[in-house]
């Protein structure tokens, strides 16, 4: 039995949206598109639902037609009139924040294992990282105390809030922002270990708690979601610094998934990327 929320759940019978690791929630009220709302959990991984003309945008960090706002000017708003601010008016950054070491701390643990690709990060409006677009975007509400209490306030968590939490989901897109930086998902032993990355998702998956086919990182067995979100959260525990991952996988079958990740990162260790495509943060913003 699973307790969620104070309910207990038989796991057998539980079906999970896409990712209720990441599991769609109430957001901060009917607000149009792009403006300041919860990042929440969207039921589809938002990288899948991005527009295809993105990729070939021309990359613009700064170019936008909305005035940028200093928390000075936005921090005392009411909330009424934070939340009709859309995102990039708030000039959110992640430098200079409490997040900022733990971006470097990402690329020394790519570092030591050799890779020399560091996924660009951005603010966004939730966790994820574009389709086709090596880069990783950082829920907008981690950025500000003030957010993240809005954020609590509205959905009862922050994800991502805590340290350790934090560098979870960075492994996790660090893992996506991989795969598409070097081509992975079309490769053969790609493939055949993961499975397709075009198989069609579904709104749900049914997990299966006690398979040992499939790692575990985020929470509820999220790695069965997708083969793509099974190939993150293999790479995620592969990258995990101080886990011995041949000993805790001895005897499962998920062991096979982990040597592949190991051959694959190998394979590219030290080399450049070979997908880079120009795009626009603030068409992910």
């Amino acid at each position: 039995m699973r307790r969620r929320d104070d309910i207990f759940l038989d796991p057998k019978l539980i079906e999970f949206h896409r990712g209720s690791a990441r599991a769609s929630r109430a957001v901060f009220g009917a607000l149009a598109e792009h403006t300041v709302r919860s990042a929440g959990r969207r039921p589809v991984q938002p990288r899948r639902l991005r527009s295809p003309h993105a990729l070939a945008c021309e990359r613009d960090f700064g170019c936008d037609t909305l005035v940028e706002m200093e928390s000075a000017d936005w921090i005392n708003l009411s909330e009424d009139e934070l939340l009709e601010k859309k995102i990039r008016q708030l000039g959110l950054k992640l430098e200079g924040t409490e997040w900022d070491p733990l971006v470097k701390q990402l690329y020394d643990e790519l570092t030591a294992k050799g890779l020399s690709f560091h996924p660009p990060c951005f603010v966004g409006d939730e966790w994820f990282c574009p389709v086709g677009i090596p880069a990783i975007f950082v829920p907008f509400f981690l950025v500000h105390e003030r957010l993240r209490r809005l954020e609590r306030k509205m959905v009862l968590e922050v994800e991502g809030e805590t340290k350790e939490w934090f560098m979870r989901l960075m492994r996790h897109e660090a893992a996506h922002a991989y795969s598409y930086a070097y081509q992975l998902y079309k490769k053969k032993k790609w493939q055949q270990t993961f499975g397709l990355a075009s198989t069609e998702e579904t709104e749900f998956y049914r997990p299966r708690p006690y398979s040992r086919s499939y790692v575990v990182h985020l929470d509820d067995w999220y790695a069965q979601s997708h083969p793509d979100e099974d190939f993150a959260e293999t790479f995620a525990v592969w990258l995990t610094p101080g886990l011995d991952w041949r000993e805790r996988y001895r005897g499962w079958n998920a062991m096979q998934k982990l040597e592949c990740v190991d051959a694959l990162m190998r394979s590219i260790a030290g080399n450049p990327p070979v997908h880079q495509p120009s795009f626009r943060v603030a068409d992910y913003d």
